[in-house]
């Protein structure tokens, strides 16, 4: 499986519990991306917290997958490495016809930071 950054996050511990796994993840405040986003105050970039889930689902698939459509996201809060260095993702994958439907959030310190729900496939997109 093919990760962002490697130096972004790292994975702490996972549990998996009624079909839902929840991921402890570290956030790197020493990561290259905060250098441009933003550098007095960095801010995790919207889009890397989306595919830090959908790598997370990955890894309970076991296979790596790719976003089809994303359906519902919702930023509560900004996420940052030195407010939120710990965070926790909780994921749910459903099958749903030729894909999977991801429902997940990240939560720190007991605030919802970010939702998603989108469809994923085993093949990127190709837009025309």
């Amino acid at each position: 499986m093919a990760y962002i950054l490697p130096s972004f996050y790292s994975i702490q511990s996972s549990s998996t519990e009624n079909e839902q796994t929840v991921f402890r993840i570290c956030l790197n405040d020493n990561c290259p991306v905060y250098e441009g986003h933003f550098v007095d105050e960095p801010v995790c970039p919207g889009v890397m917290s989306i595919q830090m889930l959908v790598e997370c689902a990955s890894r309970v698939a076991q296979k790596t997958l790719y976003i089809d459509t994303i359906k519902q996201c919702r930023f509560y809060a900004l996420m940052t490495p030195k407010e939120h260095q710990l965070i926790t993702a909780h994921i749910q994958l459903t099958p749903q016809d030729t894909s999977l439907l991801l429902s997940a959030s990240i939560v720190a310190n007991e605030q919802t930071l970010l939702s998603l729900k989108a469809l994923l496939t085993e093949q990127p997109s190709i837009l025309s």
